[in-house]
């Protein structure tokens, strides 16, 4: 069975989701069953999907017929112990992409998302902030959140140990960094620069539209719903009615889940938050800005208010 070939392997909301969505649009790309299976990632159990290597290798059935490229974009691979190793053994020949934003920025929209995905109940950032220590101590998680770990803001935007991970098991040359900032700013011109280090031809996409934007839910028991599934208790007559109605393979949360969502741009963070958290992430820029090979004065600027 086919293996996948390149791994995008973080960071949240680093636009990780848009990158993976224009690659798969080029010809020579397989998509997988699902973006991100989180595999490799015994130590994050919560969230890990299939368990078993058959499992993980099915979902790339249709490339194995096709002879396409095909990737995995679990950005939880970037904070595991053991998940680069294990992908190195698993494919040393595999290509690494990382991705990364200014980590203050990054934490705040994680916030974003983590209260859209139901990992979050803190709406307010700097209070769910202030609560990683009990957190870490395990009080004051979320009923519905999968893995306790995600909501560690701090641990979650220092990125640099994640490239220094894949730095020891992988050549730097099946390693690309890339910034949120580059792909924002010269899509076409970044997209090429990837496809030509995955050994992928050249491809011109007509547009790089916005993915994975700012969310909330209109309903959160909705959400609970679409997102984490019914009840066991009325999960069989919701399959007889669904299977009366002819709605087939229609997957209803899916549908309730698109229905619920509504899009809008978040209110910026304070700019005594901002300051705070420069502070708190100044030595991380700056190890990145060494492990990137890119001047990242336009981030420290940006904290500075």
């Amino acid at each position: 069975m086919v293996k996948p070939d390149f791994f995008l392997v973080g960071a949240p909301k680093c636009g990780t989701t848009a990158l993976f969505q224009y690659l798969c649009m080029h010809p020579d790309v397989c998509a997988p069953a699902i973006k991100e299976p989180n595999y490799f990632c015994e130590d994050f159990s919560g969230i890990r999907g299939p368990r078993s290597e058959a499992e993980y290798l099915a979902l790339y059935a249709e490339a194995e017929e096709s002879g396409r490229s095909v990737g995995d974009a679990s950005v939880v691979y970037m904070y595991s112990d053991v998940a680069l190793k294990r992908i190195a053994e698993f494919n040393p020949a595999a290509k690494i992409i990382v991705m990364l934003r200014n980590p203050v920025d990054m934490v705040y929209s994680l916030h974003s998302q983590h209260l859209f995905t139901l990992n979050e109940n803190v709406s307010d950032f700097s209070a769910a902030w202030e609560l990683q220590s009990a957190r870490r101590e395990g009080s004051n998680i979320p009923k519905m959140c999968l893995e306790p770990a995600v909501l560690q803001y701090e641990t979650m935007g220092r990125m640099s140990k994640g490239i220094r991970r894949a730095l020891a098991v992988f050549p730097d040359e099946q390693i690309k960094v890339l910034l949120i900032d580059e792909i924002k700013a010269a899509p076409q011109e970044t997209f090429d620069d990837v496809l030509g280090f995955l050994g992928l031809d050249p491809f011109a996409l007509n547009e790089f539209p916005v993915v994975n934007a700012n969310k909330t839910n209109k309903s959160k028991w909705v959400a609970a719903i679409a997102q984490r599934g019914l009840p066991p208790v009325i999960r069989r007559p919701a399959r007889l009615l669904k299977k009366f109605l002819g709605l087939g393979n229609v997957s209803v949360s899916g549908k309730l889940d698109q229905l619920n969502k509504s899009h809008h741009q978040r209110m910026l963070m304070s700019n005594e938050m901002r300051s705070r958290l420069g502070r708190v992430f100044a030595d991380e820029i700056a190890e990145l800005e060494l492990l990137a090979g890119r001047d990242l004065s336009h981030w420290r600027k940006a904290n500075d208010v």
